[in-house]
């Protein structure tokens, strides 16, 4: 847009013409920066299900798009029963370790690590299967991303003796194989029998696991 009023020289000292006024005038200072105030600071942690999840948990899995890119087949619209069945294997502990990935106090998705069975009974184990899924309300928003790389570097974290993970996807689904490459996957060359890529990820040392701690540590806004 232009005017009659060419924009006079001041010296150190902000100006913004006046439509009402028709004339120039000293620009508050922060004026700018109050017109586009900051994005709040979000973080996304990890923690156990827990039965008053139940709602939330019940409506992302009631959704067939939720399943479209997971091993199991869609069990339709999940009731509070078998929602409450789901939650209460979560919480089984000796072949798998499940995490509600919430925001802001609610949960917005899920992370799983499935144990290897060890080469000698009674060891613990050194891999683990991992697999995540998000509801479709916060896909689009770079969470999926954040979820796979700080979920990775926690699980490493919290199982010193874990040497590698891996994970399972589906052809179709490049997005995730996009994700999970940012979070330290590679390609196998492998699949499964129904022709999912096998990817995997070793345990990161050094400048590597600097990175996905520090891309783990940064707050989204």
């Amino acid at each position: 847009m232009t005017t009659d009023h060419p924009a006079p020289q001041v010296q150190d000292t902000p100006l913004a013409f006046d439509p009402v006024l028709q004339a120039w005038v000293p620009l508050a200072p922060g004026a700018w920066r109050a017109a586009a105030p900051e994005r709040p600071v979000m973080t996304i942690s990890f923690r156990p299900w827990a039965g008053t999840d139940l709602p939330v948990f019940r409506d992302m899995l009631s959704d067939p798009e939720v399943w479209r890119f997971l091993p199991e087949p869609f069990p339709g619209a999940l009731s509070d029963a078998v929602a409450r069945d789901l939650l209460a294997v979560a919480q089984v502990t000796t072949f798998h370790e499940v995490r509600a990935a919430v925001l802001q106090g609610t949960p917005i998705g899920q992370t799983r690590l499935v144990w290897d069975a060890p080469a000698n009974p009674g060891a613990a184990p050194v891999s683990a299967e991992f697999s995540y899924w998000l509801g479709r309300a916060h896909w689009g928003r770079g969470y999926g991303r954040r979820i796979a790389i700080k979920s990775t570097g926690l699980a490493f974290a919290r199982h010193p003796g874990l040497t590698a993970l891996w994970a399972r996807v589906h052809p179709d689904n490049r997005a995730s194989r996009r994700i999970l490459g940012e979070a330290g996957f590679a390609a196998t060359g492998r699949s499964t029998a129904d022709g999912w890529a096998i990817l995997s990820c070793p345990r990161p040392e050094g400048s590597a696991m600097d990175r996905i701690a520090a891309l783990a540590a940064s707050p989204l806004r």
